[in-house]
């Protein structure tokens, strides 16, 4: 019997653990994201980041996007998208660097870190977002996302 209780007390217990965590998806090409932005009726997140050498960009997805309240916000209204540009980027293939690069000359030409951008489905720029400047996740969506 206390071996059914113990079975029934963890089933349940990772349910609703497993219930609060969400777990995003985060694309690497623009314009399939807007596709399915458009089919999801939904704006596009574009992030500019270098994962393995901009501090700014470290701290804003530790800070931001990997907190509860904008996993809930983008969940609900986004389709996202990073393209990163690691310090090292012989990880990648020809035609990712290719890619990151034809991002970055369509939509950061300033070539600034971190850069969050919000698309309409037809990928104009509603709101560019330069840096990171140690902003809560609360901030950070009342004062940029909820425009």
């Amino acid at each position: 019997m206390i071996k059914y209780l113990i079975t029934y007390f963890l089933f349940f217990t990772g349910v609703i653990l497993n219930a609060q965590t969400i777990d995003l998806v985060w694309h690497n090409n623009v314009e399939k994201a807007l596709v399915k932005a458009t089919k999801e009726k939904k704006q596009t997140l574009v992030y500019f980041s270098g994962s393995d050498w901009c501090k700014p960009c470290m701290e804003l997805k530790e800070e931001v996007f990997n907190t509860k309240l904008f996993k809930e916000k983008a969940q609900k209204d986004y389709i996202l998208v990073n393209i990163d540009f690691p310090r090292n980027q012989k990880q990648l293939s020809k035609e990712q660097v290719g890619y990151i690069e034809q991002a970055a000359e369509k939509y950061n030409r300033l070539g600034a870190f971190p850069l969050v951008l919000i698309l309409d489905n037809k990928g104009k720029i509603s709101t560019s977002i330069d840096g990171y400047k140690s902003e809560t996740a609360s901030y950070y969506i009342n004062n940029y996302l909820n425009k």
